[in-house]
């Protein structure tokens, strides 16, 4: 086994085994992100939404004023980047439910049907999420 497993590939095989068991359970998963499951990149979706590189509650709530969080959440996202990225892929996934991520068209479609698409939200709709 590679020495890069335990970074990227093991994220690969992880995915790879939940979606054999999504499809054994007759939820096949739309690798193209028309589905209910999607692929999604919190780092871009701060860079789609103008935030900055670095994971920042303040910023994301000046951002977002719309999104409340108590004082006890907001120490938690700001002392993990884990927390702080499933927070972005959450707010990712609600900008792909309100069709304000970029899809695939033309080509791209059969593209990502075999490689995967991974939704970005539309540039400055972070507003437009409440």
């Amino acid at each position: 086994m590679s020495v890069s497993f335990d970074k990227l590939g093991a994220t690969a095989a992880r995915w790879a085994y939940l979606a054999d068991a999504l499809a054994a359970d007759g939820r096949p998963v739309d690798r193209a992100g028309a589905g209910p499951v999607m692929e999604v990149y919190p780092a871009a979706s701060r860079t789609q939404w103008g935030l900055g590189p670095e994971r920042d509650m303040r910023e994301l709530l000046e951002s977002a004023p719309w999104l409340k969080c108590s004082e006890e959440h907001r120490r938690a996202y700001d002392a993990s980047e884990h927390a702080f990225d499933a927070l972005i892929a959450a707010l990712t996934a609600r900008a792909a439910a309100l069709r304000l991520t970029v899809r695939p068209e033309g080509e791209e479609v059969t593209l990502a049907e075999r490689e995967g698409w991974i939704h970005l939200p539309e540039r400055g709709s972070l507003p437009r999420l409440a």
